[in-house]
């Protein structure tokens, strides 16, 4: 995973915390632009994971 992925994955889900506190009820922009963000993450997340198991495996 590059630095960049991390860092948009982060970004995302402050975004993301920030429109569900601001616009309870988001636009038809707002709901592509956490689309876009959510469909990164499904694909992330078990990237990471897969990392961290390689991590510990490679501690042992």
């Amino acid at each position: 995973m590059r630095v960049e992925q991390a860092e948009g994955f982060c970004h995302g889900l402050l975004q993301f915390g920030e429109l569900m506190q601001k616009h309870p009820q988001p636009d038809d922009t707002q709901w592509e632009q956490l689309n876009h963000y959510l469909n990164a993450a499904a694909h992330l997340v078990p990237a990471l994971c897969n990392l961290y198991g390689r991590a510990l495996r490679e501690m042992e």
